[in-house]
Order: C-alpha cells, then sequence, then structure tokens
C-alpha cells in the first residue's frame, strides 16, 4: 500500500486472523474423502461446522460433493473424534509456516481469532478475541456495545498469550530450532526476532523435528493415495509417524511425573533427617 496508490486509496482497513498455519487443499479432501466423498469433486465445505450440546472445540466438518456420482452432503463426527484434526501435527502445512512468526496478524488494523480460554470453550457457538490497532474501528465497535448489536469483554494481553499458549511454543522456541536445523544444514532462512538455538530438550527437540517430517510426508503420502485410489495407503504411512510423536508427550509427561516424585521424596528425607 505505501508503494501502490490504487492499493492505497481503496484499502481503507486489513483485517487478519490469528493463525496456526495454512493447509493445502489436501486437507479438505482428506475430510471429504473419509466421508466417502472424492478427492477432486468437493462442491463446498465448512471447516467450523457448528454441533450443539458440544463445546466450541468439538465441531464438525461438513462437506458437499459427489458419492457415486451422487450430490450429498454429509457431517464428520466431532473433531477429536476423526483423523487429521490435530493442528499441532501439522497435516499438509506450507513450509513457509515454519518460518513464521507473527500469530496475531500484527500488522493488521484489527484481528480476530479463537478464544481457546476456559470460560469460553463451553459455547458450542465459539467465542472471538479481538485486537483493535485502528482508532476509527475501536470506535465502530463501541457503538456496537452501546447498541447492543455487539458484546464484548476486556480481556488482557497475557489472556490472548494464554489462548494461543502452543502456538506461541512453536513460533518462538520451535521457530529458533527450526532456524537452527537449516543452519546446521547450510540452507537459507529468513531473519527472524528470535535466533538460531538448540537450547532446549532432547525430546522436545525431537517433537519438533517429528513436526516437520509429518508435514512434508503428508503431502508425499496424500498424492501416492490419490495414485492408488485408496485411502488407507495415506492413513496407513502417517499413523507410524504420528504414533511416535505421540510417545514424545508422553515420555515427556512421564519424565516430569518421575521428576516430581524425586523431588518429593527428597524432600520428605530432608525432613525426616531433620527431626
Amino acid at each position: 500500500m505505501n508503494q501502490d496508490e490504487i492499493l492505497r486509496e481503496r484499502i481503507r482497513f486489513c483485517i487478519g486472523l490469528i493463525c496456526g498455519h495454512l493447509k493445502s487443499t489436501q486437507f479438505a479432501e482428506m475430510f471429504a474423502w473419509q466421508l466417502g466423498i472424492e478427492p477432486g469433486t468437493i462442491e463446498k465445505i465448512d471447516f467450523r461446522k457448528k454441533l450443539p450440546e458440544t463445546s466450541a472445540s468439538s465441531y464438525g466438518v461438513e462437506v458437499t460433493g459427489k458419492e457415486n456420482n451422487q450430490l450429498t452432503t454429509k457431517v464428520t463426527p466431532p473433531v477429536n473424534q476423526i483423523f487429521g484434526t490435530n493442528w499441532g501435527l501439522g497435516l499438509f502445512k506450507y513450509k513457509a509456516c515454519d518460518y513464521c512468526d507473527d500469530i496475531t496478524a500484527e500488522t493488521a488494523d484489527l484481528t480476530v481469532g479463537d478464544a481457546w480460554l476456559p470460560q469460553y470453550v463451553q459455547d458450542y457457538k465459539g467465542t472471538n478475541i479481538v485486537v483493535v490497532r485502528n482508532i476509527v474501528l475501536a470506535e465502530i465497535l463501541e457503538e456496537g456495545v452501546k447498541s447492543k448489536s455487539l458484546y464484548l469483554e476486556k480481556i488482557s494481553p497475557q489472556d490472548v498469550i494464554e489462548s494461543q499458549n502452543a502456538n506461541y511454543r512453536h513460533r518462538r522456541t520451535g521457530l529458533a530450532y527450526r532456524l537452527y536445523v537449516a543452519q546446521k544444514k547450510g540452507e537459507w532462512y529468513p531473519i527472524k526476532r528470535v535466533k538460531p538455538s538448540k537450547l532446549m530438550t532432547a525430546s522436545i527437540r525431537r517433537r519438533f523435528l517429528l513436526r516437520m517430517e509429518i508435514a512434508e510426508k503428508s503431502h508425499i503420502f496424500f498424492q501416492e493415495a490419490l495414485q492408488h485410489k485408496d485411502y488407507s495407503f495415506f492413513l496407513e504411512n502417517m499413523l507410524p509417524l504420528i504414533q511416535f510423536y505421540d510417545i514424545t508427550y508422553h515420555t515427556s509427561l512421564w519424565l516430569k511425573i518421575l521428576g516430581k516424585f524425586k523431588s518429593l521424596v527428597k524432600t520428605v528425607l530432608q525432613s525426616l533427617i531433620l527431626k
């Protein structure tokens, strides 16, 4: 907009999304295929089909497309009951997203995103976090509150960070390690606000490496599944990677529990010695 006069004249506001990462179209095809709708025949998709009497995170995916040459609409079970909905896995993620450190669309006049906070997640209709950086838009929102066409609550910057905790870890600690990996390989990488670093536990480094591999392999195995015309090919090849990734979490959890247990035993022993 600074460089293009037409854009500067015509674009009044920039509105952004809180972003985890961008998916390829194969992400949509994966859901459709699970529902029996062939890839390449999708007419319409709703990635956030609200399911009453559930939580905000228990939405479904609604797909309209062709099954046996007939147009049909199908809805998945809640996303925690179908394959591929764990955003942390990074299925079908673009490589560029591994170098992005902008979570809240920092240069936008207004940013919206999911309020993954305990006080809001029970509302199945969902609640948005809104970050406003433009006085005109702030005044419009205030008018909406006064006229009761909008309902807003003020929350702290820390609450916004809390709602995207995993995202911040991935784009700060994780980004530093991905830069380190690229540096060690002699690959080009963009200059970011964090520096290349491997100053984290081995299990966390392994987890970040697995995320990169899962993202890369998801593109490859899905293409091969398309060639085989068999969704199970994709699933069978991805599951071992994902199961290994899940083990890194469980191992980390048990190490934390063991550490706390050792600390407790040490405290009890010291207490007994003092007595």
